[in-house]
């Protein structure tokens, strides 16, 4: 992961006829504790609808929908980001960059059907 042509991108379908709540996790110093190599110092984090960007995040821990995320995908790490939010159906792209060169990981995640979480 790095910046500009080194960064990091995932795409996704939201499908259907209605909107979904969304997490998209970008992980990379919690990543030397899994037998990672070289991990990146920071993860920051970008979401895009098409050509327009709707949500970025450098560091979960000040995102305001940090309250939102469930215990078992909070980051390890405060240089992690984390998106979460309700998309409508479309095509999406999350991109992830640091201010190294160093390996990443980006996931994403449907929290609309986990049992007990209200939005």
């Amino acid at each position: 992961m790095g910046a500009g042509e080194n960064v990091l991108i995932a795409g996704f379908v939201v499908q259907g006829t209605t909107p979904r709540l969304v997490l998209v996790r970008a992980l990379a110093p919690s990543l030397k504790a899994m037998g990672v190599d070289k991990p990146a110092a920071n993860a920051s984090l970008r979401l895009y609808r098409g050509s327009d960007q709707i949500a970025e995040n450098s560091g979960w821990q000040s995102a305001p929908w940090k309250t939102q995320i469930p215990a078992s995908l909070v980051p390890a790490s405060n240089q992690e980001s984390v998106i979460t939010m309700i998309l409508d159906p479309g095509i999406y792209t999350a991109h992830a960059s640091s201010s190294d060169q160093g390996v990443g990981l980006l996931e994403v995640y449907d929290l609309s059907g986990l049992p007990g979480y209200v939005w």
